[in-house]
């Protein structure tokens, strides 16, 4: 962001800082003039003291398309200086990747690091306050998908200003630099606004109108600042420059209280029939009603905490995977996923929980194959090639394999229905119960994997987990225990020659399954809706997990 010009005007214009304020409104007179910059909304400027903390909260606003353009919507500390300001907020586009909104932050004049998705329609708050010399912290909450971003910034920013701004974003790496085109962002509406600290006081909040360059026509601009409720409109188009007042925030003790916290389990549930395909290098690929959540693409499993102070600097410049990813599993409401690589790093997203992982206690040294959450969605099972089998959050441990119960490599899991047992799936098509999991025939399947020499590649239970439906490399699915009670789709699906069959999801109503092989393309059995694929994009490596 780049409010500097507006700073300097605002400090230059004679008498700013001590104009009166009025009784009733709240506000000072108006001034004699509107402010031009890159940003619309408002910057407030301490007299005297520092600012140490600022806060604000907005719905993120819907992008219209058909035309490209950017916007970040911030909250900042000292905006526009190049050596030590500090923002964050969320950005809206829309241009060639189509529509993007992502929450981002920015210190100490560095370019915009991006956080995690976000969604229109999400109520978004943002704080950042100082803790000591050089110390300032971001706490970015996203109160819609219970997404937060809170972490430890280092900057020797003074406090002389806070902002609440609409902007259209510098294009970073530009040969020269310029902004971006402004997206129709419709209206944004900021609340719940606050500057903390010694000169919040007697600071004045300058209104600032968009217009890039600054004698150019105003592309968007504010209402005026309503004092009784700390709140004020940005709107996007041209209007004239009329002259507002210049508002005198209200500066409370203590901090804004927080936006209500949803449920541990709440997220962007899917409302639909949908499933994820995964790749191995993390990136994640929705279809139906399915709502993409993040990628494990650059991502760090750090101990399961998003940008924990101390650790926010590395966990949002991204680092390598450790590992290929191997499986995912969704949480119960389907807001969110797991991802989990061959080296047992996990990676949480929407709503799902990270409860810990394998190279947090150190790493493995046996690959990892299979992942399964526990049935509340509380905790999950790691699964490595031999066997062994690993417990995190409320997951039981009912034992691993040894060279006397399994005798091929394991490849998949099915927890039983009470979470207090599982069958691990082996290559040969055979499913070892552990715990309260009961023993279910499956001969059928393993005299056809010795058969035709084909790996069985996955196992997804019924929805009362008193039976399951295996799948071999080629796509031929067998239903044991009770699913064949369960749906008409076909037992034996159409092999498709040189491609791997690598996941099977049933619908919904269990009476129909997609079949997910390598190559992308979704094969639909049954009830199943046509919901897309990659048959027709170039990959650069195969679809190895999928998840519904």
């Amino acid at each position: 962001m780049n409010v500097a010009a507006a700073t300097a005007l605002a400090m230059m214009a004679g008498g700013l800082a001590s104009a009166p304020v009025a009784a009733a409104a709240g506000v000072a007179a108006p001034t004699s003039r509107a402010y031009e910059a890159p940003v619309a909304g408002y910057l407030d400027i301490a007299a005297h003291g520092q600012l140490d903390g600022v806060s604000g909260t907005w719905s993120v606003p819907s992008i219209s398309t058909g035309k490209v353009g950017y916007s970040t919507i911030s909250v900042g500390i000292d905006g526009g200086s190049t050596a030590y300001d500090i923002q964050a907020g969320t950005e809206q586009d829309w241009g060639p990747a189509g529509l993007v909104y992502f929450a981002w932050y920015r210190d100490n004049g560095g370019a915009p690091v991006k956080l995690g998705q976000v969604f229109p329609g999400d109520s978004v708050q943002v704080a950042i306050s100082h803790h000591g010399v050089g110390a300032w912290t971001l706490d970015i909450k996203d109160a819609t998908s219970g997404k937060s971003w809170t972490g430890a910034v280092s900057s020797t920013a003074k406090g002389r200003t806070a902002d609440w701004v609409v902007e259209a974003p510098w294009m970073y790496g530009a040969a020269a630099p310029a902004h971006s085109p402004l997206a129709d962002f419709g209206t944004v509406q900021f609340s719940h606004l606050a500057a903390t600290g010694p000169g919040a006081k007697a600071a004045r909040a300058l209104p600032l109108y968009l217009a890039a360059p600054a004698n150019g026509p105003v592309e968007a601009f504010p209402t005026a600042y309503d004092g009784q409720t700390d709140s004020f409109r940005v709107t996007f188009g041209n209007t004239a420059l009329v002259p507002l007042p210049v508002a005198a925030l209200s500066a409370p003790t203590a901090a804004p209280p927080p936006l209500p916290s949803p449920p541990p389990t709440a997220g962007r549930p899917a409302t639909g029939p949908g499933y994820f395909l995964g790749a191995p290098d993390g990136g994640v690929f929705a279809y139906g009603a399915d709502h993409f959540a993040g990628a494990a693409s650059g991502a760090e499993d750090l101990a399961g905490q998003s940008a924990s102070p101390g650790a926010l600097a590395a966990q949002l410049a991204g680092g390598a995977l450790g590992g290929p990813v191997a499986a995912m599993a969704t949480t119960p409401d389907k807001g969110g996923y797991w991802m989990m690589t061959t080296t047992g790093g996990v990676f949480s997203f929407g709503d799902a929980q990270w409860y810990g992982s394998l190279t947090a206690m150190g790493g493995v040294s046996v690959p990892m194959s299979a992942m399964a959450p526990t049935p509340d969605g509380r905790g999950y099972w790691l699964v490595s090639l031999t066997g062994g089998v690993y417990s995190f959050g409320d997951a039981r441990f009912a034992g691993s394999c040894t060279p006397s119960i399994c005798a091929f490599l394991a490849v998949g899991m099915v927890a039983s229905s009470s979470g207090r047992g599982y069958w691990l799936l082996l290559q040969n098509c055979e499913m070892v119960p552990f715990g309260d999991a009961p023993h279910i025939a499956d001969t059928d399947c393993q005299t056809a994997a010795g058969t035709t020499f084909t790996p069985a590649t996955w196992a997804v239970p019924t929805p009362d987990r008193q039976g399951y439906w295996v799948m071999l490399a080629d796509g031929t699915v067998f239903a044991e225990g009770d699913a064949t009670s369960f749906g008409t789709w076909p037992a034996t699906a159409q092999s498709i020659p040189g491609d791997l069959a690598v996941a099977l999801l049933p619908t919904p109503d269990d009476r129909g399954a997609w079949l997910v092989y390598a190559s992308g393309y979704v094969e639909d059995l049954g009830d199943a809706a046509d919901l897309g694929d990659l048959e027709a994009t170039v990959l650069q490596a195969p679809v190895v997990t999928a998840a519904n």
